[in-house]
């Protein structure tokens, strides 16, 4: 976690990275533009937010169907429900990029796999997607892909992928490379352990002036484009833990630093390297009607290492589903010289238990500026605060909300429940 606030440079060249992506690119390579006009017989809308869901064969073939029609699908949202086993069957690319079309839209895994399929262009490039220039996020592919030129992602794109693993297995007349062949976009928090052989292996990516972002790779190189942070190969189980920390962190930066990745899986180590099925950051967007989601200690946490790197989640939604229980460990990583809280906390009825500062300044939060809803603290042992904040600004607003334990400041905890209530 402390690598958010060491890694703000690192950042900012990715945020430029993904602007430039979309105000720079030629229109037609633009990726997540306008949604275009489109009828499809899946559930769901295809946005972001209700995205067309795919289970099974029947839609991965309807989706096909859908660009060959030469529809880009720009801005339109798809999302895996499920695990796909193709049962070793055959298939084409999504894309035919020789005849000219690419995928626009978005294409979230959910940390779902897709497995157990061939693709076979001995005659031409192979991979799953074909042209890229939408996002790919949270997908895991692992099947069998021959041809001159293989590639399990995609061959070409100014697209993104982020928060994706392969496993699979390349198998190219002429050349291979792991992840993507020419690539122009962005590659983020990606992992390939798959197997390459081919006559000429370049690595995870052959060519391109994209940008790659925490990549790692078993036994492969990463090739030839630029890399903005970090890359590293495994061999075995050794060190892996430490990758997947890495992967971890970054999927939470994510959370903030990119348009689409609100969503991200979180990693842990299987047999391989593989998606766990908690989500990175929050569940949720931050909008009143789809508020992030806080459930546990560990999205607490999450919620301090933004506010300790300078967010103030100013304006945005939070809603507590569960009560919280912190004991074991003191609640300590607000009482430095956080900026305040500024958003809506809305503790939905749900209690937290056992807040302790081990005598230091704060509460649940150090600074508050915000408002905080429908919220109990119970056996909360502060010092030099009021359970819910040490300082509190002009605009905070407390309402509805309850504290006891061994409370130093109720006098301000008071004043601003009565002020909060009118």
């Amino acid at each position: 976690m402390k690598r958010l606030i060491e890694n703000k440079c690192k950042i900012l060249v990715t945020m430029l990275i993904l602007v430039f992506s979309i105000f720079f690119l030629p229109e037609s390579m633009v990726y997540a533009g306008e949604s275009n006009h489109v009828e499809i017989e899946m559930d769901g809308y295809g946005t972001h937010e209700y995205p067309y869901l795919i289970s099974n064969e029947e839609d991965l073939n309807n989706l096909r169907d859908v660009i060959e029609s030469g529809n880009s699908l720009a801005g339109v949202w798809f999302a895996l429900t499920e695990d796909i086993d193709l049962q070793g069957e055959t298939i084409e690319p999504l894309v035919n990029q020789e005849e000219g079309l690419t995928f626009q839209g978005g294409f979230d895994g959910r940390g779902h796999k897709i497995s157990n399929y061939v693709i076979n262009r001995k005659d031409g490039k192979a991979s799953f997607f074909g042209r890229m220039d939408g996002v790919v996020e949270n997908l895991e592919l692992d099947g069998t892909i021959q041809g001159k030129v293989c590639s399990s992602f995609a061959q070409d794109g100014y697209g993104i992928i982020m928060n994706c693993i392969s496993g699979s297995d390349l198998y190219a007349d002429e050349e291979a490379s792991g992840i993507v062949n020419n690539w122009n976009g962005a590659l983020q928090n990606i992992v390939f352990q798959g197997n390459i052989v081919a006559p000429a292996n370049v690595g995870i990516v052959k060519s391109g002036k994209g940008s790659a972002t925490q990549i790692y790779a078993k036994n492969y190189k990463v090739g030839n484009i630029k890399v903005l942070d970090n890359y590293g190969t495994f061999y075995d189980n050794n060190g892996v833990q430490s990758i997947i920390d890495v992967l971890n962190n970054y999927a939470v930066q994510l959370f903030f630093i990119s348009e689409h990745g609100k969503w991200l899986n979180k990693w842990e180590m299987g047999e391989n390297i593989q998606f766990s099925g908690e989500i990175a950051a929050f569940k949720g967007t931050g909008t009143e009607n789809n508020p992030l989601i806080v459930d546990s200690r560990d999205k607490l946490e999450v919620l301090a290492t933004f506010i300790n790197a300078g967010y103030s989640f100013d304006g945005m939604y939070l809603y507590q589903t569960a009560d919280i229980d912190l004991s074991g460990n003191a609640w300590t990583m607000l009482l430095d010289d956080s900026v305040a809280f500024e958003g809506i906390y809305d503790g939905n009825g749900h209690v937290i238990r056992n807040l302790n500062t081990e005598g230091k300044v704060g509460g649940l939060f150090k600074n508050f500026n915000g408002k905080i809803l429908n919220l109990k603290l119970e056996n909360c042992q502060t010092n030099q605060g009021n359970g819910f904040a040490g300082s509190i600004g002009e605009d905070a607003l407390l309402l509805n909300c309850y504290c006891d334990g061994n409370i130093s400041d109720t006098k301000s905890l008071y004043i601003t429940t009565d002020r909060a209530a009118g």
